[in-house]
């Protein structure tokens, strides 16, 4: 439940400036922080009387458990072989067998991205938000920006999203050497 909660703050203050949320969007790891988001999402729409809403995920592309385990339908309790190899290292765990039920059940969808487009989704916030989030959590932006949820926002007539930007956990110097390689 206690992950839920930034969900429900972001829905309130949104509802509060009578801006319809169409879809959210966090990152996954181990899932708890995806499911909270998941169950309290649908918890508050449904008390709200709201329409439905579209609710996705985000993972690394070497860490994408989570997503192999939606499209098999078999919970993968495992990385493939080589994995995880990413910069997104509050993303390495596997998806928990609670939290793979309830992302079956709840999500629209798990797109994934590599490690550049990861950090330049970074980039992107640290430069024009100056928020400081780390590389697992650049993972929402960095989905949204992709081809394939382009033509879901289309597909979906998505016009407004709600991203979870979670973690702030980052070498400054360390990540500022591998953002000024991709820029």
């Amino acid at each position: 439940a206690g992950q839920g909660t930034a969900i429900v703050e972001a829905l309130d203050t949104l509802a509060s400036e009578q801006i319809d949320v169409d879809a959210v969007m966090a990152p996954i790891g181990g899932g708890g922080l995806m499911a909270g988001t998941c169950i309290a999402t649908k918890g508050w729409f449904r008390q709200h009387q709201k329409k439905e809403i579209l609710i996705y995920g985000a993972e690394p592309t070497m860490a994408n458990d989570a997503q192999r385990s939606l499209a098999l339908g078999i919970h993968q309790k495992s990385h493939q072989s080589g994995q995880p190899n990413t910069i997104c290292d509050g993303l390495l765990t596997t998806l928990g067998s609670l939290n793979y039920e309830i992302l079956s059940q709840m999500l629209s969808g798990i797109y994934d991205s590599n490690d550049d487009d990861i950090l330049k989704a970074m980039s992107l916030i640290w430069t024009r938000m100056k928020i400081l989030i780390e590389p697992s959590s650049a993972t929402v932006l960095s989905a949204v920006l992709s081809p394939q949820f382009k033509d879901e926002i289309k597909t979906k007539k998505i016009k407004t999203m709600v991203l979870i930007l979670s973690g702030g956990n980052v070498d400054i110097v360390q990540m500022g050497s591998k953002l000024s390689m991709i820029s």
